[in-house]
């Protein structure tokens, strides 16, 4: 469960990510107040739509005959066309039926019937928990794995900011208010159990999320326990705390940097997931920079040492980098690449003609230079 600022960040962290995060709790706690602080606060629009008191046509829009005889639906007025915002679909449980598929197929595809989303504006939902006076949809788990999950929490976890926001804007009445419902918080809101009524759990999807949540997360310096929030609200709490203290011996920038020689011995007792990453995140550091040797002598030291138990690794990792060339530089014919690679005489003899001309060497004539490692490559381009 989450407070009101801790919430207020994961709808920052949400629109940078572009996740679409879905907020619970329970009725009158002040879901659409927080999002639409944050919109005033950011400086974009804000659009807040009750979704149990509209009906599809108010998002699909009404159809109408086109001139080319065909039925289309016009875009509702109410929806952004242009600009920045975030779009509030509240209330999203407690939507009809149809209505609910119109607001999944907004908030999946970013479109409905001939509607699309501005590319600038993001979507929050908002929902109630199932306990309480009033009926809601159980959301369908596919449907919910589309969603990074939160708690708003009540009690004396968000007392504090609600009683300071309070005193703000009812400066004349609030302090009554404010000191009768801390006395005891049942004056504040009903006893109802804070249960999504679900499990979050992982996939494919939410871990596709969570890749873009933590490049947003360093991109936007957002605080470790931001971070460890909206993991859970993806792949469960549990997962998230062992995700977290998860940590990779070495990474990719650190061995660019070290060389292999430092590290050898720590790689050969990687398991081989651990390999796997390695090579891919070796692979994603590399290929903007393979004209520089030291980095290409490094990814080919690498690829020789995987060579001793993981050979598939080995070759993956050079045809991965084989066609990568700088921005300056053509890409040289599939033909060629397994002529250098098949004759390393002609490599070196191609490899001494770019140092005679002052330019550097495509990594496949770095490679070329490695005849075990070079053959094996070649073998499995021209398979």
């Amino acid at each position: 469960m989450a407070n009101i600022s801790t919430v207020k960040q994961l709808v920052r962290l949400c629109r940078d990510a572009q996740v679409t995060l879905f907020i619970w709790g329970i009725h009158g706690i002040g879901k659409s107040s927080v999002v639409r602080q944050v919109a005033e606060e950011s400086g974009i629009g804000f659009i807040d739509f009750r979704c149990a008191q509209i009906e599809a046509s108010d998002l699909r829009g009404m159809p109408d005959r086109g001139a080319d005889g065909r039925t289309h639906f016009l875009p509702p007025a109410d929806l952004p066309a242009s600009g920045e915002g975030i779009l509030l679909l509240d209330e999203l449980n407690r939507a009809s039926q149809d209505v609910l598929a119109a607001a999944f197929q907004l908030v999946l595809d970013r479109r409905v019937g001939e509607y699309q989303l501005p590319p600038g504006w993001s979507i929050v939902c908002a929902g109630n928990f199932s306990d309480g006076d009033y009926q809601v949809t159980e959301l369908d788990p596919a449907l919910r794995d589309r969603f990074l999950h939160v708690t708003l929490s009540k009690g004396s976890r968000t007392f504090r900011e609600w009683a300071a926001w309070m005193s703000e804007n009812y400066p004349e009445s609030a302090l009554e208010i404010v000191d009768f419902c801390g006395i005891n918080l049942q004056h504040l809101e009903p006893r109802v159990r804070e249960e999504l009524g679900f499990q979050i759990t992982p996939s494919r999807r939410s871990w596709e999320m969570v890749a873009r949540i933590l490049q947003a997360c360093r991109a936007g310096k957002y605080p470790k326990r931001i971070r460890t929030e909206a993991l859970a609200g993806l792949v469960g709490r549990s997962l998230a705390m062992a995700f977290t203290k998860h940590h990779l011996p070495l990474r990719p920038e650190q061995l660019i940097e070290d060389g292999l020689d430092k590290w050898a011995d720590v790689v050969r007792r990687f398991q081989r997931h651990q390999k796997t990453a390695l090579m891919r995140g070796l692979a994603s550091h590399a290929k903007n920079s393979l004209a520089d040797e030291k980095t290409a002598r490094v990814v080919l030291d690498f690829a020789e040492l995987l060579l001793e138990s993981d050979k598939d690794l080995a070759i993956a990792l050079c045809a991965m980098l084989v066609g990568e060339v700088e921005s300056d530089e053509k890409e040289l014919p599939v033909e060629q690449q397994l002529a250098l690679l098949q004759n390393p005489r002609l490599g070196t003899a191609v490899s001494e003609i770019q140092r005679e001309e002052g330019s550097s060497m495509h990594f496949i004539e770095q490679l070329a230079k490695r005849p075990a490692l070079a053959r094996r490559v070649a073998s499995a381009m021209s398979a």
